[in-house]
């Protein structure tokens, strides 16, 4: 099993930043998930779209910036910029790791 540790290594990002990442995840899940589900048409199709159920809440919460409304504030530049300056494009990775690590 994936650690909080071993996500904050692999993406270069806090543990602090993978628990906040988490968080903010979830809180968006929590107020957009019934209607993201509820846009397809079975759920045969939405297995076939994502290979996890992590994958898939990355997806829906990170893509397009849902997660702005539930940030309260904290800073997630590092979705976008990784801590050498340049510019991130592993978002969705980071997210699906962060959501199944423990």
């Amino acid at each position: 099993m994936t650690t909080i540790a071993d996500v904050a290594a692999q993406f270069d990002i806090t543990e602090d930043q993978v628990r906040n990442l988490r968080a903010v995840m979830s809180r968006t899940w929590d107020e957009i998930g019934g209607d993201w589900m509820s846009s397809f048409e079975s759920i045969s199709e939405m297995q076939e779209m994502f290979a996890t159920e992590a994958s898939m809440i990355a997806e829906a919460t990170l893509d397009a910036g849902r997660w702005h409304h539930h940030s309260e504030g904290i800073d997630f530049s590092f979705l976008d910029v990784a801590a050498n300056g340049d510019s991130r494009f592993d978002a969705l990775d980071m997210g699906t790791a962060a959501w199944t690590a423990w």
